[in-house]
């Protein structure tokens, strides 16, 4: 049986995927990658990266000054999005980096 945190997060990469294909983006998942972004998508105009993260989790300091620092093309959007529960609801919380 897979960890539940696992599949929450999963769950919720796929959510944030959805939102940005309903915008028109390309996106796509980086399963299993551990790496600096979770979500890759693209648009005609620019590339966004997205860490997820859900509940209380966060990025350390030096997380978050790598995925500042990572080498990427003009016209990258970098962001952290974070999922919580309110009112049994899942709502999200975008900050760009």
């Amino acid at each position: 049986m897979a960890n539940r945190n696992y599949e929450r997060g999963r769950k919720l990469e796929y959510r944030t995927m959805e939102i940005l294909e309903g915008i028109g983006e390309t996106s796509l998942r980086m399963a299993g990658s551990h790496g600096l972004c979770d979500v890759v998508s693209i648009s005609r105009s620019y590339l966004r990266l997205v860490q997820v993260k859900s509940g209380s989790a966060t990025m350390t300091p030096a997380e978050r000054e790598k995925f500042k620092n990572m080498p990427c093309p003009p016209n990258t959007i970098k962001q952290i999005w974070t999922w919580k529960k309110v009112k049994g609801a899942w709502k999200h919380e975008v900050k760009d980096i």
